[in-house]
């Protein structure tokens, strides 16, 4: 489950470096632990996948086939204990901006997080908000096709009905019961922005799961700089069979903001998110579980998938990086 930020039909010059827009997270684990939490791009709920036949909890190793790579549970520092890593919080010393959701049960306490639940509840689509923590391992890779989701409910009404756009996302787990993800959001044949995320908060049973994502995210499209905080929290039954993600409901909520808003950005986002209290509800029938090779937009190097800026080191020693909008280049070992 991407966050529900982006809507199909949006166009961005995908062969432009600031084309597209950014999105990262901060987050804290359960008791203020620097662990850290995310999104992809701007908005919405947390990105996920499940590998094939993965079963057990969060401490068990993944399914075969689809396996991410592994690049390091990354050190996280969130001095305020917001739940907001300092670098994507909008005041890192004070716990009260934009508030302590450091946890999911502090997370559902919040009255703006109460009312776009209620909303999508209302409108045929209630996301389950798990807290159990006998969760499955979810690390691989999964795609959502463009315009197969849509938007059912928002803040003020607009994009109800309208088609997101698809999303490409590798997942890490780990046994701390908090994600990684890397995604790519695209539509019309093009991608149109791609984030990270670290901590994000799983939740849930074997068979149904619930992520709780902290977010940040920054809009540059057309030289702006505008930046949004928003909550996330999505559900999803997971296909023991096939690892696919189905019945998947999504909330994101914005919290505050920060820079100046411009049109192109605002029209970016969905509904109203580009404003604070503002909030949009999806559904998306399926997550296809899939191998690095059946994406696209990510860069695909060595059976593995990268998102835009990401580096690694190839099996000869090679450095490489994922350039904008996803081809791979490598310097010799």
């Amino acid at each position: 489950m991407s966050e529900p930020q982006a809507a199909a039909g949006a166009t961005a010059e995908a062969g432009s470096a600031g084309a597209m827009q950014t999105g990262e997270a901060g987050a804290g684990t359960e008791g203020g632990a620097a662990s850290a939490a995310g999104a992809t791009d701007t908005a919405g709920a947390a990105g996920t996948a499940g590998a094939a036949g993965a079963a057990g909890t969060a401490d068990t190793e993944g399914g075969a086939g689809g396996a991410a790579p592994d690049l390091g549970h990354p050190a996280i520092t969130d001095t305020d204990g917001d739940g907001f890593e300092d670098s994507n919080d909008p005041d890192p010393n004070n716990a009260s901006v934009p508030g302590d959701f450091s946890t999911p049960e502090k997370i559902l306490q919040d009255p703006r997080v109460k009312a776009a639940l209620a909303g999508a509840k209302a409108a045929g689509a209630e996301v389950a908000t798990h807290t159990e923590l006998t969760v499955p391992n979810v690390s691989g890779y999964y795609l959502i096709a463009d315009g197969a989701g849509h938007f059912v409910a928002s803040g003020d009404g607009s994009d109800v009905g309208r088609a997101a756009a698809g999303t490409e996302e590798r997942i890490t787990s780990y046994a701390d019961r908090t994600l990684d993800t890397a995604s790519v959001q695209f539509t019309g044949g093009a991608p149109v922005n791609f984030g990270f995320s670290q901590g994000t908060l799983l939740r849930g049973t074997p068979s149904e799961i619930t992520l709780y994502s902290r977010n940040k995210g920054v809009c540059t499209l057309n030289g702006a700089s505008f930046a949004i905080y928003t909550i996330a929290i999505g559900s999803a039954v997971i296909d023991a069979t096939s690892g696919d993600w189905k019945t998947q409901r999504t909330i994101g909520v914005t919290l505050s903001t920060q820079g100046t808003l411009t049109s192109a950005c605002a029209d970016s986002f969905a509904a109203n998110l580009e404003t604070t209290g503002g909030w949009v509800a999806s559904v998306s029938p399926l997550s296809s579980f899939v191998t690095a090779g059946q994406l696209s937009y990510m860069c695909v190097d060595e059976k593995a998938a990268y998102a835009p800026t990401e580096r690694w080191t190839r099996a000869s020693g090679a450095s490489c990086t994922c350039a904008l909008p996803h081809s791979v280049s490598c310097s010799a070992p």
